[in-house]
């Protein structure tokens, strides 16, 4: 689940979701997964969203990142 989605972002279910430039360390647009749910609370400040991940972690054992020059 990911949480803490400000109310104003547009969301929508089978929406792909990608790492953000926020983190200089992370690089950006690595696929994470695809949005099942939406989860929104007139008592909440923000939305959540439930990603159905494009890979298991415990099945991951390499990860190999080419970036272009």
């Amino acid at each position: 689940i990911m949480e803490d989605i400000p109310p104003d972002a547009q969301l929508h279910v089978g929406q792909i979701v990608v790492t953000s430039p926020i983190d200089p360390q992370m690089p950006t647009d690595l696929l994470l997964g695809e949005i099942q749910e939406i989860i929104k609370n007139d008592q909440d400040i923000f939305q959540k969203a439930v990603i159905k991940p494009y890979f298991d972690l415990k099945d991951l054992q390499f990860v190999s990142i080419l970036l272009q020059p």
